[in-house]
């Protein structure tokens, strides 16, 4: 199922809720808060860069911090 579609959806279920009682009424808002609040799909390519981002960052911090502990031997 597509974002699209599943954002669809809930857009109708609030709209359905939004004509019912005070109780249902609510529970479209949080329901539309809901789907504000969803974070951004990311695609599988997206998600394989961010992990190769975050290993290099974390390896270029171990290397940092290897030359660090080398500083302090040799003083």
């Amino acid at each position: 199922m597509t974002r699209k579609r599943v954002l669809l959806g809930y857009g109708q279920m609030a709209k359905a809720l939004a004509r019912g009682s005070a109780n249902d009424r609510a529970l479209a808002v949080s329901l539309v808060d809901l789907v504000r609040a969803m974070p951004a799909p990311t695609t599988a390519h997206e998600a394989r860069v961010e992990a190769a981002r975050a290993a290099i960052a974390e390896r270029q911090g171990q290397r940092e911090a290897a030359r660090g502990r080398e500083g302090q031997n040799r003083a």
